[in-house]
């Protein structure tokens, strides 16, 4: 699958531009927040949840298919799939751990009310991927060290990430 590079920039102001380019060399980028805030640890969780679990069309398999970051804020509740729903929901649970710095711990009731709340929303039938105790300790632990990598990071420089989308 074609492959989508992800460049995290701290900017001299503090805040982060988002780059995105995809296999053919198109850009879509976005400016995300505070380097300290919700946007970067909430997009970093945007790449563990679905390099991870493989889901194949979240936003990062969006954008590589051609959305631009601008897609997402312009009535993309009519046109968003359920793989994108429901990364969405699970990058939100993780970023919220880490932002809150309250680990929740896994509970598969949790992705119960995920999948239920998830259901419907989106444009296709679908199933939600199989999501056990080890992959969510694994996406939590993935997800602490990108974060502590990205507070490291001097401002002014890029963290990049490679993103491949496999099919479930």
């Amino acid at each position: 699958m074609p492959g989508l590079m992800l460049r995290f920039k701290k900017r001299k102001d503090s805040s982060v531009t988002l780059t995105f380019v995809r296999a053919d060399g198109s850009v879509t980028q976005d400016t995300i927040g505070d380097a300290d805030g919700f946007g970067p640890v909430h997009d970093l969780a945007h790449y563990v949840v679905e390099s991870t679990l493989g889901i194949p069309r979240g936003f990062l398999g969006l954008i590589a298919d051609g959305w631009t970051v601008q897609d997402f804020e312009q009535d993309a509740k009519s046109k968003i799939p359920n793989d994108a729903v429901w990364a969405e929901g699970l990058a939100g649970a993780l970023s919220f751990e880490v932002m809150a710095r309250q680990p929740m711990g896994f509970d598969a009731s949790k992705l119960v009310e995920l999948e239920k709340a998830t259901r419907g929303r989106g444009t296709e039938p679908w199933s939600a991927p199989q999501v056990v105790a080890e992959d969510f300790h694994r996406m939590r632990a993935a997800l602490d060290r990108l974060v502590v990598q990205w507070r490291a990071l001097p401002e002014g420089q890029s963290l990049e990430l490679e993103f491949r989308r496999r099919r479930r």
